[in-house]
């Protein structure tokens, strides 16, 4: 019998005591307030739980996933380089845990680090892609592979700086690697941003990157970097997805002639990574 790791509930009718073997390992025995009624839980490993987020986004708990799978739960960071992004103290130094950045296990010397998950995540879960807020003209040339567009009007593309998350481990989006032309992607920006500009400038900022499939345990998150980042780089794009941490595929075009389904990675995504000539600033 399969318990799953839940707790199963017993009813003894006939006399006042429940008999379990004492050399079952992991077995334990609990009398509820019910004189009859016998709680036994069996230990053991559990099924994996699906990430979680707080509900409504409530920005004064964090976002992320602890090292257990459930919602962190803590008040957000109060320090002033948090800038209002909804992670708590612990959360901006080592990540959200329902991933993991590691070493891509077959080409690492093209990929470098890539992001998978530790835990199923599921579509519309948020990831904060956040770091320090840079002048576009600042921004320095070792970062640039990694920073994207501070836009926080959701109305228009006008760019109030440059996010640049290498100062921070923590800031582990930037490790998600770009879809590979046989690939779907499984992540995309949002809208939503933190941080300010102008005289009000914050020590740092991020935008919200939404998942937009479902991404079971050991998958990568990948997303689209933009139009020509590939090619001003002179990179070949190339799929990363291996045995051990896949990415979805793509589906097979279908001949001329027949209707193909479309797919949300076919639509172009505007203010992901950044190019290297920048869009100009306002200050």
């Amino acid at each position: 019998m399969g318990w799953g790791g839940r707790a199963a509930e017993f009813v003894c009718v006939s006399a006042p005591w429940f008999v379990v073997d004492a050399n079952l390992p992991g077995i334990f025995l609990r009398r509820t307030p019910s004189p009859l009624h016998f709680l036994v839980t069996v230990a053991g490993d559990r099924s994996p739980t699906m990430a979680q987020q707080p509900k409504n986004n409530i920005r004064n708990v964090c976002w992320a996933t602890n090292s257990r799978g459930n919602p962190c739960g803590k008040k957000c960071s109060t320090r002033k380089e948090a800038s209002g992004i909804p992670y708590c103290d612990r959360h901006l130094k080592v990540g959200d845990e329902a991933f993991k950045s590691i070493m891509h296990d077959e080409q690492p010397e093209i990929f470098g680090q890539i992001l998978i998950a530790k835990f199923p995540i599921p579509r519309n879960y948020k990831l904060i892609y956040w770091g320090k807020l840079w002048r576009s003209k600042d921004v320095p040339t070792s970062a640039d592979d990694h920073t994207i567009d501070f836009c926080p009007n959701e109305y228009s593309d006008r760019v109030y700086g440059t996010i640049d998350p290498t100062p921070y481990s923590g800031s582990i989006a930037q490790f998600a690697s770009c879809v590979g032309p046989g690939e779907l992607r499984n992540m995309a920006p949002d809208s939503i941003h933190f941080g300010d500009w102008g005289k009000n400038r914050t020590p740092c900022a991020g935008r919200v990157y939404k998942i937009t499939k479902d991404i079971p345990i050991g998958h990568q998150v990948v997303h689209d970097y933009g139009a020509g980042w590939m090619e001003d780089r002179n990179i070949k794009r190339l799929n990363s997805g291996t045995k051990k941490h896949p990415v979805g595929k793509r589906e097979a075009r279908k001949p001329r002639g027949e209707k193909r389904k479309m797919d949300s990675s076919d639509v172009k995504v505007k203010g992901t990574k950044k190019k290297k000539k920048a869009n100009k600033e306002i200050a």
